[in-house]
């Protein structure tokens, strides 16, 4: 291969005996075939040109294959289920996306994004604009885990939810499992997300650079040691908070009055990757990630009145990120064992800072009336991490793997929050400081089978064990995993498969919206670890090794889902609960997440449809999701099932690509989703104690009548977006200019909806927020 990067997926194939392989992902790869006989093996892969050879085997034999790029499969950007095939392999509900397929998703704001290109998947749902969940097949959004290079992140999310952490130019490849977890995998319910890194090119130096809209980014490859030792490193900046505070400024300038406003936000991330090879048979690799958002606005205002003069100052800053540092050895012991072992530590850290100081004056003669409210919260998640993972291929009919992986887990919760304003009873509130240090260990072990048995039967079974140990308290699960297939024709196949999960670290959102503000905790001796048991069903079929169709059906059972009480959240803070708590000396306790919440259990089920097309010039998907999802808690909605937030109906994808020649291609995707469910008030109250004015009207309701959990079902969302690219290629250079629109038909999509009393009509009105109109972009891209 031309730049020596290893490829994961890549078929080898016996044509005589019939038998073949594909590479794992550090391009390793075993063949069991008889001694003494001839073989004419091929080697391909998606993009490359195909490679033979053809001898006598007289003895165990190590084959290192280099391929070259084929020039009239440019144009191929949908790659799924690329480790195995489709129809034949014993995996379901996983997709393959290579990183052309994320790059030929058309972009908002000029920037190609991961998880938009998974959004096109059926069984994958959006939370919305602007959100930073995926909810897969039912899930929760902390129900997915996800990995780069092996290690796990908790917070993948950009601008809350607009992008994600992983920069398009680092990504070799992703894998996306819904169902049929391997048993190498655990720790969520729903979803396993794996994402690999380019090691670099090990022959020359390769950049590029690209400047959007909103954000520019770099990536620079190339060997430290020709052949041996090779870098990569991509690094990504916004700048819209350079654009933003000139013109708040010149704004500030004009209005020439007492008010101002300032509005700070913006990310970056870095990856970088060393790789040396000792030989062809043992490799070490250091992985280094760092991710940032800050968001921040500030707004102050004078207000002058007949009778009474004031200012309000509001300060508010919000941050959140990764750190990620691992490294990684691999190796061939034999040419039937392979090993991989990883070693890293990772951080995650969410800070949340509100300062509002409001002061009132009647006259000059009387003393100012200072209401002043401070909060600071900030959590934060370090785990170092060893994982050690084996590979034996004894007979080419069975491939065994198993490993195990041990997890520290620190849990930081800090809590400051300063209340100094005048109450009913004249006595101000404060809150002493709260912090809570958690420790937790997890520990795994698996093994698992892929086996074939005569032609038409193929499977995966495997058994993980897992532990978690946290504040004296020791939880333990058994999880077998089987995942099989019957193999009708050549082309047509039945898979059947069944999981079971754990899951010892939750997240605690709001019912409504999920942001980087949600909180990480791990299970305690009275909130125990969520299960699930899931059942699938499929069939599959290739045309002419071009078009790809398969049908799933699901159904999920899970039991000790977690979900805040009715009028609780991170930041329900109530004066007099508090007052009460500091006055019992319970003050800890009432600030203890566990009180806030319950657990229940649930369900999901549905069918997913999915046809693609993978080669030619014209490529392109069409997916189709059915799904219920419904949840159950003693102590909310009167102990009845409620559909849960991210439950909907209908979710269609429809995504294609043409290439009309090497100078362009166009993209264009349509996404349709049923709305998802909120809860809203049905009615509102006045009490006795409501204030009423000179005219005899009511004040606005101090009391909503809520008639069930997640009563109302937000409108459907759907919008078309499309994209082209525009190549110029030099001897040594090339030029891509993209140019994409968003929401071409600018449908307001729900962002948020909410009621709004009006006083002097005494009736209530159902008001819709959207953010994301029509938004064009535009992106250069140079390479070198």
């Amino acid at each position: 291969m031309e730049t020596g990067e290893v490829l994961i997926g890549a078929s080898v194939f016996d044509k005589i005996s019939g038998q073949g392989a594909v590479t794992n992902y550090q391009g390793f790869y075993t063949l069991s075939l008889e001694k003494n006989k001839n073989i004419d093996l091929s080697f391909s892969f998606i993009g490359y040109q195909e490679e033979h050879h053809a001898f006598t085997l007289t003895a165990d034999t190590s084959l290192y294959v280099m391929l070259v790029p084929s020039l009239e499969l440019d144009e191929l950007v949908v790659e799924a289920d690329i480790y195995d095939n489709s129809v034949k392999g014993s995996q379901m509900s996983t997709i393959n996306i290579g990183s052309a397929q994320i790059k030929n998703v058309p972009t908002l704001f000029g920037e190609a994004d991961l998880l938009k290109a998974l959004q096109m998947m059926p069984g994958v749902q959006s939370g919305g604009d602007g959100s930073t969940g995926m909810y897969i097949r039912g899930g929760g959004p902390d129900e997915n885990l996800v990995l780069l290079d092996g290690v796990p992140l908790y917070n993948v999310s950009h601008l809350l939810g607009f992008f994600s952490v992983f920069n398009t130019d680092a990504i070799k490849n992703v894998t996306l499992y819904k169902g049929s977890f391997p048993a190498r995998f655990g720790s969520r319910l729903s979803s396993v997300i794996d994402v690999r890194t380019n090691s670099g090119n090990d022959k020359e130096y390769h950049g590029n650079v690209s400047i959007g809209l909103i954000s520019a980014k770099l990536n620079i490859e190339g060997p430290i040691v020709k052949e041996k030792t090779t870098f990569n490193i991509s690094a990504r900046r916004s700048y819209l908070d350079l654009i933003s505070r000139p013109i708040l400024r010149a704004r500030n300038r004009k209005r020439g009055d007492d008010t101002s406003a300032d509005f700070i936000c913006y990310l970056y991330d870095v990856n970088a990757k060393i790789e040396h090879r000792f030989n062809d048979r043992h490799r070490l690799s250091g992985n280094f990630y760092m991710g940032h958002d800050n968001l921040g606005f500030g707004y102050k205002a004078n207000t002058q009145t007949n009778n009474m003069s004031g200012d309000q100052t509001i300060n508010f800053k919000f941050g959140w990120g990764n750190i990620l540092g691992a490294l990684q050895y691999t190796g061939i012991l034999t040419n039937k064992f392979f090993f991989n072992s990883t070693l890293s530590y990772t951080n995650y850290d969410n800070k949340i800072g509100i300062s509002a100081i409001t002061k009132v004056q009647e006259d000059s003669l009387s003393a100012p009336i200072k209401q002043k409210a401070d909060l600071y919260l900030r959590t934060q998640i370090n785990d170092l991490n060893a994982n050690f993972n084996f590979e034996y291929t004894p007979i080419q009919q069975h491939q065994i793997k198993f490993g195990g992986n041990y997890i520290w887990h620190t849990f930081v919760q800090k809590y400051e929050c300063e209340q100094n304003m005048i109450s009913n009873d004249d006595m101000p509130i404060e809150i002493p400081a709260f912090e809570d240090n958690t420790i937790g260990h997890e520990v795994s072990l698996y093994i698992e089978d892929n086996f074939t048995i005569g032609h038409f039967f193929k499977a995966n079974a495997g058994l993980r064990y897992s532990t978690f140990f946290v504040n004296e308290t020791n939880y333990h699960s058994l999880e077998p995993r089987l995942s099989t297939r019957f193999l009708i024709t050549s082309d047509l196949s039945i898979k059947a498969s069944y999981s079971r999960m754990s899951q010892y670290i939750l997240m605690l959102t709001s019912n409504n919206m999920s942001f980087p503000t949600d909180l990480w905790v791990p299970v305690t001796d009275s909130i125990k670890p969520m299960k699930s048991n899931q059942f699938s069903l499929g069939v599959y079929y290739d045309l002419k090794k071009t078009y790809n169709f398969s049908v799933e059906g699901y159904c999920k059972l899970m039991k000790n889902a977690i979900e805040y009480k009715d009028g609780e959240s991170l930041f329900a803070i109530d004066n007099s609960r508090i007052k009460e708590a500091i006055l019992n000396g319970t003050l800890d306790q009432f600030l203890q997440w566990e009180d806030k919440v319950t657990t229940g259990k649930g369900y999901s089920y549905g069918v997913e449809f999915l046809a693609q097309k993978t080669k030619g010039k014209f490529t392109g998907l069409i997916g189709y999701t059915l799904s219920w999802s419904k949840r159950k808690f003693d102590e909310i909605n009167n102990g009845d099932y409620f559909y849960a937030r991210y439950d909907g109906r209908h979710n269609i994808n429809i995504s294609a690509s043409y290439k009309i020649n090497k100078i362009i291609d166009l993209s264009a995707a349509w996404i349709f989703s049923s709305g998802n469910a909120v809860t809203l008030s049905t009615q509102v109250y006045n009490t006795p104690e409501d204030f009423i004015d000179e005219k005899n009207q009511m004040a606005t309701p101090t009391v909503k009548y809520v008639s069930s959990r997640n009563n109302y079902r937000l409108p459907n969302y759907h919008r078309l977006d499309i994209g082209a690219n525009f190549t110029w290629e030099k001897k040594r250079f090339s030029h891509i200019l993209n140019v994409s629109v968003y929401n071409v038909y600018c449908h307001y999509n729900p962002y948020l909806v909410y009621t709004s009393y009006e006083v002097e009509t005494q009736k209530s009105k159902l008001m819709q927020l959207s953010i994301l109109p029509i938004i064009p972009s535009v992106s250069y891209t140079f390479k070198f």
